[in-house]
């Protein structure tokens, strides 16, 4: 042991910070050695020395390794840190570009309050629409709108029918799939609030529109203080 502490020269190896000796007892006859680099990025070496005092640096230990280890643990908690940032930052632009989107009026959610539609969709599911804009209304289309009476001297409610015919210039005539005649009063371009593109069964009457920022915000901080919180009951159960 002596001998072989003797022939290893640490200087003559470019890199080497921190030193540990391992006892592994592995009955092999040899000696080893794991040596940190003084980097941060450096990586743990590993060497065999035998009796002969010379050392050859090798890929695998027969053994754990406290250094080895210790420095996978602090690569792991740097990947783990790196993916919570990387979540954090596309869950927040996400919950961003929701925000605006909804405030803005380019997208909004509806709750099914009757069963006009249904064999489409059911109450309680909600709804997902666009902007016209983005969407433009034609034949087929499902659309939110402002209803009318015939004179237009009344608002009645806010629809989700299907159109069935019309055109731009003349109005558009809805209907309710479930319904057995169609709409009364026509439907006019700026009487649509937004195209519906999908629906998402059984959400329920949660995500009226007003809740929506709410829920929002708690899942922004579920994503960024959460992994807090767990590291915190983490760090006390120790």
């Amino acid at each position: 042991m002596v001998l072989a502490l003797a022939r290893l020269k640490l200087r003559d190896v470019d890199g080497l910070d921190h030193v540990e000796w391992e006892n592994p007892h592995v009955n092999t006859g040899d000696y080893w050695l794991i040596a940190l680099g003084n980097t941060e990025s450096s990586k743990p070496r590993m060497f065999r020395l035998g009796y002969t005092g010379n050392f050859a640096e090798i890929e695998q230990v027969p053994f754990s390794s406290a250094i080895a280890t210790r420095y996978n643990k602090i690569q792991n908690e740097r990947k783990r840190r790196v993916a919570r940032v990387v979540t954090e930052a596309i869950a927040l632009s996400l919950t961003g570009a929701l925000v605006i989107s909804v405030l803005l009026g380019f997208l909004q959610f509806r709750t099914v309050m009757s069963g006009s539609m249904s064999g489409t969709f059911e109450v309680g599911d909600v709804l997902v629409a666009v902007n016209p804009q983005l969407a433009a209304p034609e034949v087929g289309s499902i659309v939110v709108f402002h209803y009318y009476n015939v004179d237009r001297t009344e608002f009645v409610a806010d629809f989700s029918h299907r159109i069935i015919a019309g055109n731009d210039d003349e109005g558009w005539i809805t209907k309710g799939d479930a319904n057995e005649s169609a709409d009364i009063a026509r439907v006019l371009n700026h009487d649509i609030s937004g195209t519906v593109v999908f629906w998402i069964p059984k959400l329920g009457f949660a995500l009226q529109p007003q809740f929506v920022l709410g829920i929002v915000i708690l899942v922004a901080l579920a994503v960024t203080i959460g992994p807090d919180i767990r590291d915190f009951f983490r760090r006390r159960k120790r």
